[in-house]
């Protein structure tokens, strides 16, 4: 099963939208992340590499946003929390506005291709990463 999952740039804001016509994510298929506990709770679910990646982004965001709270005590905004889709129904709905779509490349992990997505929402852009090839 693919996995497709959001991800993270300074100073950019950071959510999933899985139908066109919202402006915030749903949580129907979608894991989201907004804190280590949550991040690490969900490692046995997901791809090693996906993890590893999750987890570099994730401290990425932490060094961006924090206010000098301990990592453990760290929570991202709801609209930049770290999203994990499920489905690929998600990727076709999220690029199917080809006006909205800002670009897309691939990244390559260790054994997996992610495809890094950048949506436009207003004057930020949404940044969304999606397994292609395992």
């Amino acid at each position: 099963m693919p996995y497709f999952l959001l991800g993270t740039v300074v100073g950019i804001v950071v959510c999933v939208v899985t139908e066109r016509t919202q402006k915030e994510p749903e949580a129907k298929n979608m894991k989201r992340i907004q804190n280590k506990m949550e991040l690490l709770s969900i490692k046995k679910e997901l791809h090693d590499d996906l993890i590893q990646y999750l987890m570099e982004e994730f401290y990425g965001l932490y060094e961006y946003l924090s206010n000098g709270e301990n990592i453990e005590e760290f929570t991202l905004p709801f609209c930049q929390a770290m999203m994990v889709l499920e489905t690929e129904k998600e990727l076709a709905e999220l690029t199917r506005n080809q006006i909205e779509l800002e670009f897309m490349e691939e990244v390559c992990l260790k054994s997996i291709i992610v495809l890094r997505i950048g949506i436009r929402q207003s004057d930020d852009i949404q940044l969304c990463y999606a397994i292609i090839k395992v």
